[in-house]
């Protein structure tokens, strides 16, 4: 990879991302075929590629990578940089990340100062589609010189923030995540970010957002190449897979599981993610990550972490939560999983020790409870791969992260 400017454009990110490695081109019809770390193929007219305005018609995968990262640009400030900024204690260690928010949302008029008007925008862009974004009412969300690919031009100083969009946008970030903070952002008038409402989620939803969880934080761990990765997420794409088939054994339905085996198409790895292809062969083995994303001190890694943390443990109303949990009528479930988690706490100290919760589900309103429950706990969120617990250790960061293992 060339080396990278040390302000980094968000089209810096998706040229990485969408044009990772150019293959040979075809002089006939001036077209090249690209490819992204974890083995999307696109064919990109050259005038695309060397105009590259992040709308080209030939160059198809570009718009959903454009919109994508304004997303998570969004998704990232409501539910992380947000709470952060508020924290008067922290908030000083996130100032470049706020000024690159201040300088971001100057293209959006978007004034930074909290306002209903400010949330109804932020609100808009959250919610909006990929065509609405591109067309011409976009243009009543944004400054009246701002457009789509000045968008694309947005230069962002924070390390930890470009590692962020890099990844979440590379693997093609997680539609249920997505949903909730669509569904969040969509109760503006509230003007606050927080969960009203218990969202019940299936197998796959969980399992699809753990999943990129521990994508995300690998990067973090050690040195990886883009082969050693796609490796990487592939040996965990099969180890979710086998909570699915687990899950069926158990006697789970398929209105909590969400997997149905029985029919012709549920092939079990399109059920969490597609698994990654290398091609052409031995593609990837002379391709390096770009130095924006592999070159962070400990401390950004640390900022990462916190940001991730917040994105996973969103902040909610607790009346609200409770009483939308109420109506689910599992109360003595829910009161089976908050004694069994306070036996699992109390030989955590005892055993000064961190090890794996092991909580037996006997059927669907147990595995229901168990989501309930760590929903109105504001410093837990269980996961189901102890190799995200593995990673955290290795840094002095305070996070809400339990490994649960359901037999």
């Amino acid at each position: 990879m060339t080396n990278i400017p040390k302000d980094v454009t968000l089209k810096n990110i998706r040229r990485e991302l969408l044009y990772f490695g150019i293959d040979k081109v075809n002089q006939e019809d001036k077209t090249i075929l690209a490819y992204t770390f974890n083995g999307i193929m696109d064919s990109i007219t050259l005038e695309d590629y060397e105009r590259d305005e992040g709308v080209g018609k030939g160059d198809r995968n570009a718009k959903q990578i454009v919109f994508l990262l304004m997303r998570y640009l969004m998704a990232i400030f409501m539910f992380s940089i947000h709470r952060l900024q508020l924290n008067e204690d922290i908030k000083n260690k996130y100032q470049r990340e706020i000024e690159d928010y201040q300088a971001i949302f100057k293209k959006f008029n978007i004034t930074f100062t909290g306002s209903q008007e400010d949330l109804w925008i932020m609100r808009d862009l959250m919610t909006s589609s990929s065509n609405s974004f591109y067309s011409t009412e976009s243009q009543k969300l944004l400054n009246r010189s701002t457009t789509p690919k000045d968008f694309y031009k947005i230069m962002l100083k924070s390390k930890p923030l470009i590692y962020l969009l890099f990844y979440f946008t590379g693997y093609g970030g997680s539609p249920y995540l997505i949903k909730d903070f669509k569904t969040i952002a969509q109760q503006v008038e509230e003007k606050s970010y927080q969960k009203q409402q218990f969202i019940k989620q299936s197998s796959v939803a969980l399992y699809k957002e753990d999943f990129l969880l521990t994508m995300m934080l690998e990067p973090l761990s050690a040195k990886v190449t883009p082969e050693s990765l796609v490796h990487i997420y592939n040996k965990h794409l099969n180890y979710y897979n086998g909570l699915l088939k687990k899950d069926k054994e158990k006697g789970l339905s398929l209105k909590i599981t969400k997997y149905n085996p029985n029919k012709a198409y549920a092939d079990i790895k399109t059920e969490v993610a597609p698994e990654a292809t290398l091609f052409p062969p031995n593609y990837y083995s002379e391709k390096l990550f770009p130095d924006f994303v592999t070159k962070l001190t400990k401390n950004e890694k640390e900022k990462v972490i916190n940001i991730i943390s917040l994105l996973y443990n969103l902040d909610f109303d607790k009346n609200s939560l409770q009483e939308s949990i109420k109506r689910l009528g599992i109360d003595s479930n829910i009161t089976r999983v908050q004694r069994e988690y306070e036996r699992f706490q109390n030989a955590q100290v005892e055993e000064n020790s961190i090890r794996s919760w092991e909580y037996f589900v006997t059927d669907d309103k147990d595995f229901l409870a168990l989501q309930a429950f760590w929903s109105t706990n504001k410093d837990l969120h269980l996961v189901f791969n102890k190799r995200i617990i593995d990673i955290l250790n290795q840094f002095n960061v305070p996070h809400p992260f339990i490994y649960v293992d359901i037999y």
